[in-house]
């Protein structure tokens, strides 16, 4: 689990790597992403990701902000609106 992580991770940070994210949802399902932006924030990394299928709630094109959380080696899926809104005002200036 820790080197999907890893991987995940390097996908991510290589701003020259244009391969698709893959998570897995709390089901066991896989979801592609693409990834549209690393944004630091405070300390913390989010990722601007769009699903590649479509997803109950989510509009087409529609950006979701996970947050990289190092410690649980984990992709958490930030429901917190003014979170939501400092990430995508950083990729927005």
């Amino acid at each position: 689990m820790d080197q999907c992580f890893d991987d995940l991770l390097d996908t991510i940070f290589d701003s020259e790597n244009n391969d698709n994210i893959i998570l897995v949802g709390d089901d066991g399902q896989e979801i592609a992403f693409e990834q549209v932006a690393l944004i630091p924030i405070e300390g913390a990394a989010y990722v601007i990701l769009s699903p590649l299928q479509q997803l109950e709630g989510v509009e087409d094109g529609q950006g979701l902000v996970f947050m990289i959380n190092m410690e649980a080696k984990s992709f958490e899926l930030v429901c917190d609106q003014g979170i939501i809104d400092s990430v995508f005002d950083v990729y927005e200036a």
